[in-house]
Parts: structure tokens; sequence; C-alpha cells
């Protein structure tokens, strides 16, 4: 398994979305290593498929996939959740791709 985090330097949620990840996976006893990967450009972003940071991605699928088309930019990005925006994933959507990719395993 491949679990990558996408982010921007600049941007406030990238420490804490390393450590919301790191928990997780040590609660729920994966083993695996976080790749991280900054973005620098914006050939970069669109290289990498980044539409905001932190982006966590495991075996390639984004732990919160954003329905339509996608911009590609070095910049933060927002999520949705229960009418609710925030920096950061939602624990349980991160859960969820975890353990959807486990099962394939």
């Amino acid at each position: 398994m491949v679990i990558e985090l996408l982010y921007i330097r600049e941007c406030p949620n990238s420490s804490r979305a390393f450590h919301l990840l790191s928990d997780i996976l040590r609660k729920h006893s994966f083993t695996t290593d976080i790749r991280r990967i900054e973005i620098h450009t914006e050939e970069e972003a669109v290289t990498n498929k980044f539409i905001g940071s932190p982006t966590i991605r495991i075996d390639g699928r984004d732990v919160d996939p954003s329905p339509g088309d996608e911009t590609y930019a070095v910049t933060c990005r927002v999520y949705s959740a229960d009418g609710k925006f925030s920096g950061l994933p939602s624990a349980e959507n991160i859960e969820r791709a975890l353990f959807h990719q486990r099962e394939i395993l």
C-alpha cells in the first residue's frame, strides 16, 4: 500500500494532516510509511494532479474525491463534510479509504 501526503509548505494544515494520518495508521496498526510530496510549481501541480494542500492518497486514490472537474494548482484545499468546511479531510474518509484498499489487497 502506498500512502502519499501531497502538500505545499505554506499550507497551515499540512503538518496537521500528517499527524492526523499518522494517528489513524497507528490506531489501526498499519505499518506503511507516509510519502510526503512537496509541490512547488504549477507544473508539478498538474503533473501530480494536485488539487490543493493537503491531499492524501492511498494507492493513487484521493481519500476525499471531489466531484466534477478539478483545477490543479499550488494552493490550499478546502474539504466539505456535513455542510461544514475544513482544511483537512475527515478521519472517517481516511479510514474508509484505508480499509477499502486493505480489502482489495
